[in-house]
């Protein structure tokens, strides 16, 4: 399963989804501030600052990837 990570001029961005893997491509996640430097997982209300959504994305066992990023 890849993910959708961004565009560039070829295209999609994709890569492989537990490489990916970060809390702002989650269901749960509720962004704050300019390109979403902090936010709060709506599960356990965690606060959290953009350089742990990877570290905190991998360790949780209810990570719910949006779906219009998906790609098989």
């Amino acid at each position: 399963m890849k993910i959708c990570i961004g565009h560039g001029t070829d295209g999609e961005i994709l890569e492989d989804l537990e490489k990916a893997k970060a809390c702002n491509f989650c269901t749960k996640f509720m962004g704050f501030g300019l390109h979403w430097i902090s936010g709060r997982c709506k599960k356990d209300g965690k606060e959290l600052f953009c350089l742990d959504y990877s570290e905190e994305a991998k360790k949780c066992e209810d990570f719910d990837c949006i779906p219009k990023l998906l790609r098989s």
